[in-house]
């Protein structure tokens, strides 16, 4: 009798291995019905369509954690597991879960896709030292008329950088980039931005917001760097049309005057760019800091905001900022309406220290 079991054990083994590999039949795509311990694993694995319902809940969850800062979908996930999936006693208990469960993924995925993301590629979070590093302050400025350039060997220290989703071609209204607490617009061209900026040593906040403030993306870095050369006296000058030229002019107690024409002062003092498309910024900074007084001024140098004509409005947004990320720091924003191209404003005057 016993040779005759040892014999058909023998005959079947093949019939039982072909079983192992059938769809269904002894696997399931979200764990290893090997080592099924549960009773919902063990009706997972012996029945082929609730095997299938795991493997595309699977599939599914990880575009969700992809998507998502993946800690709360991962606790829910877990709930859905004990307080849902393994109270079922049946099959069709557990097929009803799965997709009920399936369908409200499958909703988050396709809301998560359908909303414009912004994401920060440089700088990146955390902490960093960015000494030995090549940081150009005045970029390339090209014409006829330009839009902020970064150069090709700045070092990714010294940008900020990113991607956007869901962007249209139609879509010229700026960004809005937050610096330490300073906002300014921010074009962003065929889904991607970049703009070259001088950071202090410390600690540093960068936010980029979509035009209605819907999307967000944010990141904050310790520079340990602790001899960079630091701005002492920074002006960031933005305005809020397109297709115009405004320029910032900076006169420097020692009577250098450093705008479009003269970018680099002999002093120290330096303007980054001229922005002839409109919305700037165009950022002024010295790490000199000369005791005596500063003249700020505006100049509408020409162009008209499309669909307007000129003499139509457009308003200047001066910020300065003295000692920057120290204790000392002082911030002052004024706001002035230009109207007139070729008119030159006087914005403020003020001495330092």
């Amino acid at each position: 009798m016993r040779q005759a079991l040892v014999r058909w054990i023998k005959a079947a083994a093949p019939a039982f291995s072909l079983l192992m590999v059938l769809p269904g039949i002894g696997a399931a795509a979200s764990f290893d019905c090997s080592k099924a311990g549960t009773r919902a694993e063990k009706m997972i694995c012996a029945d082929s369509k609730l095997s299938g319902l795991d493997e595309r809940l699977s599939e599914v969850f990880q575009k969700v954690v992809k998507q998502s800062a993946g800690q709360e979908i991962k606790l829910q996930q877990k709930r859905w597991i004990s307080e849902e999936r393994d109270r079922c006693r049946d099959v069709a208990c557990m097929s009803a879960a799965y997709k009920k469960r399936i369908a409200q993924l499958e909703s988050v995925v396709a809301t998560t896709e359908e909303v414009m993301r912004i994401i920060i590629d440089t700088p990146k979070s955390g902490w960093r030292n960015s000494y030995g590093e090549q940081v150009l302050y005045t970029q390339k400025v090209s014409y006829p008329p330009s839009s902020v350039e970064t150069q090709e060997e700045q070092s990714k220290s010294a940008v900020i950088e990113g991607r956007v989703t869901m962007t249209s071609p139609d879509d010229t209204d700026p960004f809005k980039l937050i610096v330490n607490g300073i906002p300014m617009p921010l074009r962003v061209e065929n889904g991607a931005f970049s703009r070259p900026y001088s950071f202090s040593a410390g600690s540093n906040n960068v936010e980029v917001r979509s035009p209605d403030g819907s999307s967000t993306a944010r990141v904050q870095f310790y520079e340990a760097y602790a001899e960079k050369i630091k701005p002492k006296i920074r002006v960031i000058l933005s305005w809020s049309t397109d297709h115009t030229d405004l320029d910032l002019h900076m006169v420097t107690p020692d009577g250098e005057h450093c705008f479009y024409g003269n970018r680099v002062l002999k002093n120290g003092g330096a303007l980054d760019v001229d922005v002839t498309t409109g919305y700037g910024p165009e950022i002024f900074a010295t790490p000199t800091g000369l005791e005596g007084t500063y003249l700020i001024f505006v100049n509408y140098y020409g162009g008209a905001a499309k669909g307007e004509s000129e003499g139509d409005l457009t308003v200047a947004t001066v910020s300065v900022i003295l000692n920057e990320n120290t204790a000392d720091e002082k911030v002052q924003t004024f706001t002035v309406p230009v109207r007139d191209p070729g008119e030159l404003y006087l914005v403020d005057q003020f001495v330092y220290p």
